[in-house]
């Protein structure tokens, strides 16, 4: 599997949310929208109630580093799993993302891994006037509307990120017996 790391000279900047940021319940804000993307754990449990038809979740099963209760498969939601190591854009959550977000309907990817990075493919591969909304610890939840603005943005963070060894699992070839 191959991925992308976010090289330490960037995280500043990455750790810089983008967007309006909301405290509270953030769904009022939403139901104007016809698609919408949710990245997080916490910020996907306030969406998986909403009934839009076109909302894709995208969660880990961890808040904050720690482990929750494991994660919950919301009803009425295509299950599609990845692996994305923290830190890191695999190529396969990018394209689960990006194909989910094209598809349309009700999607949740569970990830293996951490999903924080995956934020910045939701934004870069949705349609125009999609809401993208991400969890920010200890702030609320942050609202993107994808554009050409938005868009352009997100391509250019991911022109920051390096490729990495990490998602690369060695092939065993044969014995060395």
């Amino acid at each position: 599997m191959a991925c992308y790391r976010l090289p330490r000279h960037a995280r500043r900047d990455f750790a810089h949310p983008r967007g309006i940021i909301v405290e509270g319940d953030f769904t009022p804000f939403l139901r104007e929208f016809n698609a919408v993307i949710c990245v997080g754990d916490v910020v996907s449990e306030y969406c998986s109630t909403m009934g839009n038809d076109n909302i894709v979740l995208v969660v880990d099963g961890r808040t904050r580093r720690h482990t929750r209760l494991g994660v919950k498969t919301a009803r009425g939601f295509h299950v599609v799993k990845v692996s994305n190591p923290a830190g890191t854009l695999s190529i396969d959550a990018e394209n689960a993302v990006c194909d989910a977000a094209r598809r349309g309907g009700r999607i949740m990817i569970v990830v293996d891994g951490e999903e924080d990075m995956i934020a910045l493919a939701a934004v870069e591969c949705s349609r125009d006037g999609t809401a993208i909304v991400y969890g920010v610890p200890g702030e609320g939840a942050t609202i993107i509307v994808s554009g050409p603005l938005t868009r352009g943005d997100a391509g250019s963070r991911k022109l920051e990120l390096e490729p990495s060894n990490e998602c690369f699992k060695p092939r065993v070839t044969g014995s060395t017996g």
